[in-house]
């Protein structure tokens, strides 16, 4: 009986790993893994618990999920100090994971809310970020039954869950600000191209121009001179008109994402047909992000074989900004490393967006791609 209970116990714990494993992969907020942790080590006896503690500065510990028998009584926030003997206290003195086969009550709000006169085990496992304890992930049971004698294994994996949730956070955070930072860059140089160059050229070509009428009519020679000099600047200050273009439209800060599209439209080398349902304009970051994101998917579609034409349909819904992108080429999407389309999906994931794209040869190509409006981390990326 004990080995049938074993078995079904690991069936279950696989069960449930595999699906937190799979919240974490779908990048699920930090909050509804801990819950979820919490609940599944909770079990199903109405005296157990499951709790997901962080360690603080000053040697307490605050509730980040606590589910089963107290759940309701101890809030998120809850903080207390580490004192006396505890599991989590074992947990964080060794740096390894830890039990009490019984105990009538542990220093802690878990204890002061359980029944009294109970005899309780409880095991637990630290949560490591970056090679320190962050915090302890435990179970709590009346006794009997007693624990199982794997209980510190089972929660360590958990605790490695929780891990790597928190690694992913601090990663897409990380990437988000590298955007940010790189968006801010982008928006000085463009200030610099604008107000310093540009204006110096303009001037410059002002200069020449009032030159040139001064010149004596006789001296073809000095005429044709400046003439080919004035042309010369006018040329580099449209190469640099052009590259300010690039780095970002003056149109899109003007007149916003619709107008820049339409210009868009009309400069590519491909028949585009436009849909655009906006309404209100968005934040500028917003609005320079998506115009990146449909311009390289404009220039990934002028990469593929026998594209004549491009359908582009950029909309609100709810809380995201979607940009399709769908032509009739007949070759297959470049997906390797370093490709436009490379490119693109790593800066659209790295401020929570997604993209899906289609890469059936023959069928004409197609890239959906959600931008998320009004969150933390959204930043413009070119």
């Amino acid at each position: 009986m004990r080995a049938s209970g074993a078995l079904e116990r690991m069936a279950a714990d696989r069960a449930a790993l595999g699906r937190l494993a799979t919240l974490v992969a779908q990048g699920a907020q930090q909050d509804e893994v801990f819950a979820a942790v919490a609940e599944t080590l909770a079990g199903s006896s109405e005296l157990d618990t499951g709790s997901v503690l962080r360690l603080e500065a000053d040697g307490s510990a605050t509730v980040l999920a606590m589910k089963g028998a107290v759940g309701d009584r101890v809030p998120v926030g809850t903080n207390w100090p580490l004192d006396g003997d505890s599991v989590t206290a074992r947990v964080v003195e060794s740096g390894r994971p830890a039990r009490i086969d019984a105990y009538h009550g542990a220093p802690g709000p878990i204890s002061d809310a359980l029944p009294a006169g109970l005899v309780f085990a409880s095991a637990g496992a630290p949560i490591f970020i970056d090679g320190r304890i962050w915090g302890v992930v435990s179970t709590t049971c009346a006794v009997p039954p007693e624990l199982p004698a794997d209980a510190e294994t089972r929660i360590a994996y958990f605790a490695d869950l929780i891990s790597m949730t928190i690694a992913n956070t601090e990663l897409k955070a990380s990437r988000a600000r590298m955007v940010s930072a790189a968006a801010d860059e982008r928006r000085r140089l463009e200030r610099d191209l604008h107000d310093g160059l540009q204006q110096r050229l303009v001037s410059i070509a002002l200069e020449l121009r009032m030159a040139d009428s001064m010149a004596p009519a006789s001296d073809s020679e000095l005429r044709g001179q400046l003439s080919r000099i004035i042309d010369g600047v006018t040329d580099a200050l449209d190469d640099l008109r052009e590259l300010s273009r690039g780095i970002h439209p003056a149109i899109l800060t003007e007149g916003g994402l619709g107008p820049a599209l339409k210009a868009l439209a009309r400069s590519s080398p491909l028949s585009v047909v436009l849909d655009v349902d906006l309404g209100a304009r968005l934040d500028e970051r917003v609005e320079v992000l998506a115009y990146y994101v449909a311009a390289e998917a404009i220039a990934i579609a002028s990469k593929r074989a026998q594209v004549s034409e491009v359908r582009l349909r950029v909309s609100c819904d709810g809380g995201w900004v979607i940009v399709s992108v769908d032509d009739d080429g007949i070759s297959g999407l470049d997906f390797g490393h370093g490709s436009r389309l490379a490119v693109l999906i790593d800066r659209v994931e790295a401020i929570g967006g997604s993209v899906a794209a289609r890469n059936t040869p023959g069928e004409g190509g197609s890239l959906t791609v959600h931008l998320p409006v009004g969150r933390a981390g959204v930043a413009a990326s070119r």
